[in-house]
């Protein structure tokens, strides 16, 4: 019994020195995991953009109507690929990228998601199949920067009947502003149902820490439409009630029917936000009051006296007899693995 307690402990006396990667081995193998590369990334946007068919068009474009590249990330291989690659020494997996194409120029826009590789060199594209029970919605797609135009753009079309009510009730307008203007933040979700595309817009002031300065007025925005056109105000709710339109609310407030609150200027005299002779906005980053201890003085840093204790190579981390490796998707954030 004893001989084979000691071939036992031997035993996995070797397993466990057969699973401690070499210090080479770990990079190699958390490879398959790593983020994409810079010279990756543009060629995948540069095959994208020789793809004819595709029609992309920049993202910057203001319109809804146009295809474009949304997101380029890493496409984790096969779970069945990858354990045979670490466990079995088997060839490295196919690299390849995920690339996501909002498709607006077309009769039925859709969200539609590419595997293209093999990397570095990419000479191929196809279809991925959405995972059971989910299917990208052409209506949940994450608001763009044209996108955000276009709406500030319907929402100075639409209020121009408010346009004495702002100056009278906020000292801010959307029509010819100049440091006096409104600003808006969106809020999710966008709809009660299924392909609905539908924000409500809280309208605030535009200085610094704009989100602590709203005005008491919210609109109700379909934006569903590819054609920024169509898009149109529903709803208007202001100081606790609502109006069917923005028409509504500027007719009501002119036969005194609206109880308004009017608020006070954050910029006294009328000046910029800049102007040194009045204190800081309270929604600002600069310091207010008096301070017992200087505040130009840095705060706590933390120190390691040794140097860090751990080791970072590649995507992969290793700490004492620990390592993992990591990625940073732009879609979903950091992800250990």
């Amino acid at each position: 019994m004893p001989a084979l307690g000691w071939a036992v402990a031997a035993i996995l006396m070797l397993q466990t020195a057969m699973a401690e990667p070499s210090p080479g081995t770990l990079p190699r193998k958390a490879g398959v995991f790593s983020d994409l590369s810079n010279q990756e990334l543009k060629a995948v946007h540069s095959f994208l953009w020789s793809k004819k068919e595709l029609r992309l068009q920049p993202s910057s474009t203001t319109t809804m109507a146009k295809n474009t590249v949304f997101l380029i990330e890493m496409l984790l291989p096969k779970k069945y690929h990858v354990l045979r690659f670490l466990d079995k020494g088997e060839r490295h997996p196919v690299r390849e990228a995920r690339a996501v194409i909002f498709f607006g120029d077309q009769e039925h826009p859709n969200v539609t998601e590419f595997a293209v590789g093999p990397l570095p060199g990419p000479c191929y594209m196809r279809a991925l199949s959405p995972r059971p029970g989910y299917q990208s919605s052409w209506a949940s797609r994450p608001i763009s920067t044209a996108e955000y135009a276009l709406l500030y753009h319907t929402l100075q079309e639409a209020t121009k009947p408010l346009h004495q009510f702002f100056l009278n009730t906020t000292g801010f307008s959307f029509q010819d502003c100049h440091d006096r203007c409104l600003a808006f933040t969106d809020v999710a979700p966008r709809g009660v149902a299924s392909g609905q595309r539908r924000s409500w817009l809280i309208i605030q002031r535009y200085v610094e820490g704009y989100f602590l300065h709203p005005t008491g007025l919210e609109l109700l925005v379909d934006h569903g439409s590819t054609d920024a056109g169509h898009w149109a105000v529903e709803q208007v709710w202001y100081n606790g009630k609502f109006y069917g339109s923005p028409e509504e609310l500027a007719r009501k407030y002119a036969d005194g029917e609206v109880d308004v609150v009017v608020l006070e200027d954050p910029l006294p005299g009328g000046k910029g936000h800049d102007s040194t002779e009045e204190p800081p906005l309270f929604s600002s980053h600069k310091p207010r009051g008096d301070f017992p201890s200087p505040i130009h003085v840095s705060g706590p840093r933390l120190v390691q006296p040794h140097g860090p204790r751990f080791r970072l190579e590649g995507n992969a981390v290793l700490y004492g007899g620990w390592s993992f490796a990591f990625r940073l998707r732009s879609s979903s954030g950091l992800q250990v693995l």
